[in-house]
């Protein structure tokens, strides 16, 4: 009797069902809105960001907590459970979802998400998508894996820019959403209960707290809208580098005087007349080998490379007289040299 109960319960065992499925139930997830913009790349491209949240069960030990679908679960067995490193979400556990006619079918893109607890996230669409801007069936979801036994999803529908449809309006309405007041981080910045300032400053300006959410939803947020950021990505300088259109006052009174004492005309006619090049020419060539014979003479002599290097650079700052070279040219070489001598004397320096 027992073994015909044996083979009853593996019969019975071995019809049921089985299921690839994960055991553990998703915890819930939420979307809490959402903003399309568009041409901030390309023309007719589509960028929308999205506040969203994926909870840290406050339960440590239930099956349902997003925490432990971290890869890294430190942290994790805290009450409340507090991982610390909220961005090791296990890939595919969670993901952002663009609907062209609200939730369901085939989506027009999807993300995978890589953060639990309140974050934000972005999907980027390269130009030639299916999505008609402001279209109002389109739906951003948030949803849980398909592998879970009980998932779970949440939809809004994109609030769409209302600025022309330029990259420079585009950007700068992106611009004055992420960093305005009424704007997905502010609203980011309440629901972490950080404390005022800690994700946009007073002046408007994406901290750099606020700025590794941002990148997480677009990761060249910076650089198309660097004027948001306190740590902005666009260049410093903005302005060409002006090329001089004479030469500086200096060098003009050093070539007035030149001429007025007849050395410019007498290297020319010496330059011409021997060795075919002109003035300046003949003076560089000239100062050039002077210096290399007196900084190689005083090293012979002292075996001092600082008194070596002065020796060379004599001859050139005798030759600007002449142009060779001109004046802005020695002032270059002295600061070169006056850094490297610095460096030199403060390695030989007693420590």
């Amino acid at each position: 009797m027992k073994l015909k109960s044996v083979i009853l319960f593996f019969l019975v065992l071995a019809m049921m069902p089985v299921s690839t499925a994960s055991a553990v139930a998703a915890t819930p997830v939420f979307a809490y809105e959402a903003y399309a913009f568009r041409s901030i790349v390309a023309t007719d491209d589509l960028f929308i960001v999205i506040r969203y949240e994926l909870p840290v069960s406050t339960l440590a030990s239930t099956t349902d907590a997003w925490c432990l679908e971290l890869n890294d679960s430190d942290g994790c067995d805290a009450d409340p459970a507090s991982p610390t490193d909220p961005t090791s979400l296990v890939p595919g556990a969670a993901i952002a979802s663009l609907y062209s006619a609200g939730y369901g079918g085939v989506p027009t893109d999807q993300v995978a998400l890589n953060r639990i607890d309140h974050a934000l996230t972005g999907i980027y669409v390269d130009a030639g998508h299916s999505i008609t801007f402001g279209n109002p069936t389109t739906q951003v979801c948030i949803e849980s894996s398909t592998t879970y036994t009980s998932p779970t999803y949440d939809c809004v529908y994109p609030v769409w820019s209302a600025a022309a449809n330029t990259e420079l309006d585009q950007r700068n309405d992106l611009s004055a959403l992420m960093s305005g007041p009424t704007g997905p981080m502010i609203a980011l910045e309440s629901a972490r209960l950080q404390s005022d300032n800690t994700y946009v400053n007073g002046v408007n300006l994406i901290t750099p707290a606020g700025q590794i959410f941002a990148l997480e939803a677009l990761s060249f947020m910076d650089r198309i809208i660097p004027d948001a950021f306190q740590l902005g990505a666009g260049s410093s300088i903005t302005a060409a580098i002006a090329t001089p259109a004479s030469d500086s006052k200096i060098q003009i009174s050093i070539d007035a005087t030149a001429e007025a004492s007849g050395l410019t005309q007498d290297l020319e006619n010496v330059g011409q007349q021997y060795l075919g090049l002109s003035g300046p020419t003949t003076a560089l060539g000239g100062t050039i080998l002077a210096a290399l014979a007196y900084g190689g003479l005083l090293f012979a002599l002292t075996k001092s490379q600082p008194l070596a290097v002065f020796g060379f650079l004599t001859p050139f700052t005798w030759a600007m007289w002449m142009r060779a070279p001109t004046f802005s040219v020695i002032a270059a070489m002295i600061t070169v040299f006056a850094t490297l001598g610095a460096w030199y004397f403060i390695r030989k320096a007693p420590q």
